[in-house]
């Protein structure tokens, strides 16, 4: 029991050192936010924000162009080795929102549109918002220009290329509407 007890006070220790280095670092860090072991920032940081107890699990990576902005609200969390680039767009990411490990969202990304032009030197961008109360399965891409609509549900595997609708599930490639949430 006596070990049990040390272990929990070396963690509670280590997010507390952990919070006062990221909080110089970052443009924001609220009360009770950690960024834990092997989060990786690309870009930079002065242009995260995350609010009160938001977590970001180990190997996520937050990426920033010149302009772009990562604003996270208060009691949520970004998973286990999640890639967050905002290129030169805003991801907002709302209160209470859960996006699980392995999750893509991408507000920069190449796009093939012509024959004549190489894909080197097209792009489609936008910012992407996640609303409150939102959860994200594992494994999820949500693309350029993209809503998720208050508490909706994107199940797991899903690639998000369209607004996603207040208080329903979506899933599938692209991610469609499989029911509503009453």
């Amino acid at each position: 029991m006596r070990g049990d007890n040390w272990y929990i006070l070396r963690g509670k220790i280590n997010d507390r050192v952990r919070h006062i280095f990221q909080k110089l670092r970052l443009g924001h860090l609220g009360k009770g936010s950690v960024m834990n072991r092997g989060v990786k920032i690309i870009g930079n940081p002065q242009r995260i924000f995350l609010d009160d107890n938001f977590r970001v699990w180990e190997n996520a990576i937050l990426y920033t162009g010149d302009k772009g902005k990562i604003i996270g609200g208060k009691n949520s969390l970004i998973g286990v080795d999640c890639f967050i680039n905002s290129g030169n767009n805003t991801i907002k990411i709302g209160n209470g929102v859960a996006v699980s490990s392995h999750c893509r969202l991408i507000a920069y990304s190449h796009h093939y549109t012509k024959e004549d032009i190489p894909v080197i030197f097209t792009a489609t961008e936008g910012d992407i918002t996640i609303e409150d109360n939102v959860l994200i399965g594992s494994g999820v891409t949500i693309l350029p220009g993209v809503t998720v609509g208050y508490g909706a549900v994107v199940a797991a595997g899903a690639v998000v290329t369209q607004d996603v609708p207040r208080r329903v599930i979506v899933g599938g490639i692209p991610a469609k509407i499989i029911k509503t949430i009453e």
